[in-house]
């Protein structure tokens, strides 16, 4: 996740991102759409037929770049993949090195794709 902070919860753990944990972390304004003033940490969503747990509610963060943070919820990837989507591969990853020194190892490493 690019930047923001949870406002309340908390994220998902590395354990919870690969034994397919049936979790997902909120944007501000999908928590305000579906709970309003409510909590939503401990409560239950819907996504294509699976109940994920609310764990966190992200901070506002507003529209970078024409992409509406706010307006977005996170799951565990493998998550994702497996009980959602049914698929086995990314289609689209967005990743940020932590210093420009390391953009080639990451690529060499297969963090990265070209």
């Amino acid at each position: 996740m690019r930047g923001g902070e949870v406002a309340s919860g908390r994220f998902f753990t590395k354990e919870e991102e690969v034994n397919l944990s049936k979790v997902i972390v909120l944007g501000s304004t999908v928590k305000k759409e579906i709970f309003g003033d409510s909590d939503a940490i401990g409560q239950k969503v819907k996504v294509n037929k699976l109940n994920l747990d609310v764990i966190g509610v992200m901070g506002e963060r507003g529209t970078v770049a024409f992409q509406d943070y706010d307006d977005q919820v996170l799951i565990p990837i493998k998550t994702m993949q497996k009980l959602i989507a049914g698929v086995n591969h990314i289609s689209l990853l967005r990743a940020k090195v932590d210093d420009d020194k390391n953009i080639d190892t990451a690529i060499n490493d297969g963090t990265v794709a070209n």
